[in-house]
């Protein structure tokens, strides 16, 4: 019964009784319909028709205006690049960039208007009277053009050409009724209410200038009459809505009732409309019907709606009615939100890699606006603010250096994808990065957090402007290439906190660790600087790029991103989606290195991850040479001592050629293969069992034989401090004095300091710290023939 309901209440809903005149085209396969325009003084246009498409096409036209396919229009097609679905999106070929990347979807056997405007500013998008996007690219229109339809099986109707941009308001006042054809600014105006089905069959312009007739061409089994689009004989109310979603918008879930609240209000200042309709649609399905009464005071009558969407892999449509006796008029629409977890990613050209390839998008993946031209180097136009279907392509083959409208990169479009299907959650991307960019180019503009001429507060705003900056809850960083490790750490350090301070809800941030490759700096020291940043930083998580495949000397091919997004989802799902599967999903890091014989033939290097499954590579074949890994392991900088490797559970244990007296040890090269023949280096590598890299690391101190005492297997031995803090805690558990040193190295581990402690009593001993440069990062190390059970760093 309450099906039977739904299916009268769609019936009355989607128009009124509609007239035996009212008819519409209907078109299939190879039947063409094209017009003449008039040559154009002005590029002040709008386009506008209802469409109800029959079948997915990835390549027709229902609306074209152009010659040979050399011009502006409507290109309905097969999802995004033939990544599936039915959209209409405006298509520019001649142009050097996209009118507007935001797609339109379409559901088949539904009739939905569809409008264009354009002018001096660029082009602007409708779907039923509600703006959906943008685009800055010129018109190019001339004499030779024609309004055509192409390829399209389906129907089609009311085709309105103006000579004159019409705006949201007038759009919404008359896509749903008929015109007389003397409006102003008409000049094209096809209602298909009249036609016979024949080849070469006119149909008459309703415009003044009946010259502009249109021909249909094709076989006439390809043509029909039609019932035609839902015209409703009413005007449209007065009506201001203060609040309702936007077209497509993401809403950010709350984790802990897994959902975002909605909010539609409005008033009506036109007397004599009974009632305000609300149907909500859940996956183009109608769900639910709400009816408010219509209480005028003073010539206004106020309604609102309050409810929440999940975070679910469910499109959410609002359609909102007014009602009078038997006329239904369409007021306002928001179309296919979703709510989920927001996420960002930043850095240089990694962090916003486009490909042809990535032909993969889901209508419930979002992001907002645009990654800029130039791989985002130029100032943010504030006109592209709108929501978008992320992708990682750009939405064209226009844009250049990974760039693009609703651009999430390769395998940011990969991630999303991850945790749509494995846990049904929708997301968000706002994908910052900018190619080239250094890590002092990307600071903050601190008197103007949000500046559209900084790299920072273009990312800034469209998180902003999304309304999604307070829910962000990771940032990826995936920068360095071109760097030198001078200053670095106190940039990073800067950044950090402006992150932080602009993004709320940040719970992580992920540093990919640079791997050999991109020689534009000096990488071996700025590499054990990321190594370390999470243990400066309690809620910094390192991804290794050690590892992934296909890689090109500094970025990677389609494959290698996707695989860089598989290891960096491992990671998300546990720190965010209560996965179990904790093992091997963090790249192996060591903990700390020493000599295991008295004679210093034989280095054991100790991991952090104590249960996963590690693993020492056999001899690699690349570009004709034998690689072993032994060769790429330093001692105090040179290679070629190490002749065996070998893991028992987290220790690797090195098998030396002769004894050494090497201070530190470094694991891969800074770029190259050893030999000096400029080939980058791409493998082999420790990995765990997922095939997770192992990070880099460079100069970690290797300790003596001959230390004993201290509890080889525990990390307490160790510590690091900003310097700005003043108090070293030592506890002597041991029931005797013990004598003690302190090593003080700097992030590359190079020492600065050392100390030594005398026969220092059971219990804890507030020892002072020395005085250093201001604001450094120091590790500090203990040594000592006494138990160390506590040690901590206080102000």
């Amino acid at each position: 019964m309450k099906l039977l309901f739904f299916i009268l209440l769609l019936l009355t809903i989607s128009g009124v009784e509609i007239s035996a005149q009212n008819k519409a085209l209907y078109m299939k396969n190879s039947a063409i319909f094209y017009a003449p325009v008039p040559t154009y003084s002005t590029q002040n246009i709008t386009m506008e028709f209802w469409i109800k498409p029959e079948r997915d096409d990835e390549h027709s036209y229902p609306l074209f205006l152009g010659s040979n396919f050399y011009g502006y229009g409507i290109h309905l097609h097969n999802g995004i690049n033939g990544g599936g679905g039915n959209y209409a999106s405006i298509r520019i070929p001649s142009a050097s960039h996209s009118a507007a990347g935001n797609p339109v979807r379409l559901k088949l056997n539904t009739w939905t208007h569809i409008a264009i405007t354009h002018d001096s500013v660029g082009w602007r998008f409708y779907r039923n009277g509600e703006y959906v996007g943008n685009g800055d690219c010129p018109a190019n229109i001339d004499s030779t053009s024609k309004l055509q339809i192409l390829y399209y099986t389906g129907t089609i109707d009311e085709i309105r050409m103006w000579g004159v941009t019409r705006s949201q308001k007038e759009i919404k006042e008359s896509f749903q009724k008929d015109l007389t054809g003397n409006e102003k600014g008409l000049i094209e105006y096809y209602n298909m209410d009249s036609f016979a089905l024949k080849f070469g069959e006119v149909i008459p312009n309703i415009a003044p200038d009946t010259s502009k007739n249109a021909v249909i061409y094709g076989d006439i089994q390809n043509i029909a009459n039609v019932e035609g689009a839902p015209l409703v004989d009413a005007e449209y109310p007065d009506i201001s809505f203060l609040e309702k979603p936007a077209h497509f918008q993401f809403f950010p879930r709350n984790d802990s009732t897994n959902s975002a609240p909605i909010h539609i209000a409005g008033k009506i200042n036109s007397n004599g409309w009974d009632s305000v309709i609300i149907l909500t649609f859940k996956n183009d399905t109608l769900a639910e019907y709400t009816s408010y009464p219509l209480n005028y005071t003073d010539d206004t009558a106020r309604f609102e709606f309050n409810t929440n969407i999940t975070a679910s892999p469910i499109l959410f449509t609002y359609r909102i009615y007014v009602s009078k006796e038997d006329k239904r008029l369409l007021i306002g629409e928001s179309a296919d939100l979703s709510c989920g977890d927001v996420y960002m990613i930043s850095g240089q050209s990694n962090a916003h890699t486009a490909s042809d390839s990535s032909l993969y998008v889901n209508p419930l993946l979002k992001s907002w606006g645009v990654l800029y031209l130039a791989g985002n180097l130029l100032p943010y136009n504030i006109i592209d603010s709108s929501w978008g279907m992320a992708n990682g392509h750009g939405f064209n083959y226009f844009y250049s250096a990974g760039s693009g409208p609703y651009m999430t990169c390769e395998w940011g479009i990969e991630i999303q994808r991850l945790i749509l299907e494995k846990y049904g959650i929708p997301t968000c991307i706002i994908n910052a990065g900018a190619g080239s960019s250094s890590v002092y180019t990307n600071q903050r503009d601190d008197s103007s957090h949000k500046n559209l001429n900084t790299i920072y507060g273009r990312g800034l705003y469209r998180a902003w402007r999304g309304n999604v900056d307070k829910a962000v809850k990771a940032m990826f960083w995936f920068q360095g290439e071109g760097e030198n490790v001078g200053g670095y750490g106190e940039a990073f350090n800067e950044l950090y906190h402006d992150w932080k301070e602009d993004y709320p809800n940040l719970k992580v941030i992920y540093v990919d660790q640079l791997r050999p490759g991109c020689p534009f700096g000096s990488h071996w020291e700025l590499r054990e600087l990321q190594r370390n940043f999470s243990k400066l930083y309690p809620d910094i998580k390192i991804i290794a790029t050690n590892a992934i495949k296909e890689h090109d000397g500094c970025h990677y091919y389609h494959k290698g991103y996707l695989d860089l997004a598989e290891k960096s989802f491992w990671q998300m799902e546990v720190d965010f989606y209560n996965s179990k599967d904790s093992a091997n999903t963090t790249p192996p890091n060591v903990e700390r290195a020493f000599y295991s014989t008295k004679n210093h033939d034989e280095i054991k290097i100790i991991y952090i991850q104590k249960k996963d499954e590690l693993r020492y590579p056999s001899k690699m074949n690349y570009l004709g040479r034998v690689c072993t890994l032994e060769d790429y392991f330093y001692l105090d900088g040179i290679f070629g001592n190490v002749i065996y490797g070998n893991f028992n559970r987290d220790t690797l244990t090195l098998t030396l050629r002769y004894p050494s007296q090497a201070h530190y040890i470094s694991y891969l090269p800074d770029a190259y293969y050893n030999g000096g023949d400029s080939v980058i280096y791409e493998g082999p590598w420790i990995t765990n069992k997922k095939g997770i890299g192992a990070l880099c690391f460079t100069n970690v101190p290797i300790t003596s034989y001959t230390s004993t005492g201290v509890d080889q297997d525990s990390k307490s031995n160790i510590a690091q401090y900003y310097t700005s803090e003043n108090t070293l805690i030592i506890t002597n558990t041991s029931n005797s004095p013990a004598d003690f040193s302190i090593t003080y190295f700097n992030l590359i581990g190079q020492v600065i300091y050392e100390q030594t402690l005398s026969s220092l009593g059971s219990g804890a001993h507030s020892i002072p710290l020395p005085q250093m440069d201001a604001d450094q990062v120091v590790f500090v190390r203990i040594k000592g023939n006494g138990s160390i059970r506590v040690l901590s760093v206080i102000q």
